[in-house]
């Protein structure tokens, strides 16, 4: 009977240190992709910018 106890005890300890170990991953891979994100907004910015420059300027032309 203690031995159950024992091991329970000891595979919750484990369990725990896992879900706590989990949530540092998962902090991470947010991190990552957050990163993703950014790097793409950046792309997107400097591959469409001046296109975009280019039609607000048509859109203010436009109207007086």
């Amino acid at each position: 009977m203690r031995t159950q106890f024992m091991a329970r005890c000891v595979l919750a300890g484990i369990a725990a240190r896992r879900r706590v170990a989990d949530r540092g991953a998962t902090a991470v891979e947010y991190a990552l992709f957050m990163a993703l994100v950014a790097a793409v907004i950046v792309g997107a910015v400097a591959a469409f910018g001046q296109s975009i420059i280019g039609l607000f300027t048509t859109a203010e032309g436009v109207f007086p």
